[in-house]
């Protein structure tokens, strides 16, 4: 074994001195010294702050520093200086060496322990990225993430379409109806535009061609009347009780023969007499804005005719004022009281009924007057 010297080892984190004597080989401190002159190259060189590795190292280094020296070795240093005889004065040059030699290798430990937190503490300000070994990202890589977004985004716009087209609809009442429609049609100018000018052709069309006219007219719901006489058409007397077909209405003539109609659309439309004893009339007239008299339409008796002379029994003056009567049948006399009562078929066997103003009546049966002239 080699001399024994003694040292002293400074660890404390706040700066005191913890003074730690012991027997020592010179081998020991051998490799004392050399660890603490790889912490110091370690140092010097001015390791990267940013590499975990190296402070892991220079850390380890101190700390493997620090517990080589076995706690046994303080009870030790106890021991011996209970034990060890006090030094000759010829050993303190060797001692005052050893003591500067001590004081020497705490300072150095004690820079490179301040080095190594220097370099925990700049590691710890500028931290590593969590992933180093993080291949980057490719091209590739980049565009299928770009396709599955845009397949994604794809996805979802027709999936909300499907959904959007089965939900139910949702009802609207009329009156919101409306006012979409009219909240449309007048935000757009093109619409509104052309509704108006729509409307103006519209009613110059109305206005200038006869049909169409009629046509606007009646959708706008205006109506006409109409009216007419209806008389024999050999004798020209007045023929009361003729049913008259007009756009679907039926009116029948009065005492003086005439016929009215009210409430007609404009427009060509079909009159129709049909009455039994005398032919079918059909006829087409037009009926436009007024009243629309169309005058006498005289009708031809097919049937019997039996024809009667009324006169004044006391006077002897014709009766202008009578009629002959039979069922639906009916005649009236002339100036001259000449009486012509056209029957059908049927109606041959009836019975006549003869009256005037002022006067009685008479009942006659048809089949008991030979048509001719009776007074």
């Amino acid at each position: 074994m080699g001399e024994k010297k003694k040292i002293e080892i400074a660890g404390a984190p706040d700066d005191e001195n913890i003074d730690l004597k012991a027997d020592v080989s010179e081998e020991t401190q051998d490799v004392w010294a050399e660890k603490l002159d790889e912490v110091e190259s370690e140092t010097e060189e001015n390791v990267d702050p940013e590499s975990e590795e190296v402070e892991q190292d220079s850390a380890s280094d101190t700390e493997a520093a620090n517990e080589d020296v076995p706690e046994e070795t303080g009870e030790e240093t106890s021991q011996d200086e209970e034990t060890q005889p006090e030094s000759d004065p010829e050993d303190d040059g060797t001692s005052s060496d050893d003591d500067n030699a001590e004081e020497n290798v705490d300072e150095s430990e004690h820079e490179s322990k301040v080095s190594s937190d220097d370099v925990e503490s700049e590691g710890s300000d500028n931290p590593e990225p969590e992933q180093q070994d993080e291949k980057p990202e490719t091209a590739d890589d980049a565009v299928d993430e770009i396709v599955r977004e845009e397949s994604n985004a794809v996805l979802k716009a027709e999936d909300e379409a499907r959904q959007r087209f089965n939900a139910p609809a949702e009802k609207k009442s009329l009156k919101d109806n409306l006012r979409h429609f009219f909240a449309v049609w007048w935000k757009i100018k093109r619409y509104r535009y052309g509704t108006l000018v729509g409307l103006f052709v519209a009613l110059l069309v109305a206005v200038f061609v006869p049909y169409t006219r009629y046509g606007m007219l009646n959708l706008a719901g205006v109506r006409v009347s109409s009216s007419m006489v209806v008389v024999d058409s050999v004798t020209g007397i007045p023929l009361k009780n003729i049913p008259v077909q007009l756009q679907g209405k039926e009116a029948r003539s009065d005492d003086d023969g005439k016929v009215s109609f009210t409430d007609l659309r404009l427009g060509r439309t079909q009159l129709k007499v049909d009455k039994r004893g005398y032919a079918q009339f059909e006829k087409y007239i037009t009926l436009g804005w007024g009243s629309n008299p169309i005058g006498e339409q005289g009708i031809t008796a097919t049937g019997a005719q039996f024809k009667f002379v009324l006169t004044d029994w006391l006077t002897g003056k014709p009766v202008t004022d009578a009629e002959a009567t039979s069922g639906e049948d009916v005649g009236q006399s002339d100036d001259e009281g000449r009486i012509t009562l056209t029957v059908g078929e049927d109606g041959e066997d009836a019975e006549v009924v003869l009256s005037a103003k002022d006067y009685r009546e008479e009942r006659l049966k048809l089949s008991d007057i030979n048509q001719e002239e009776t007074a």
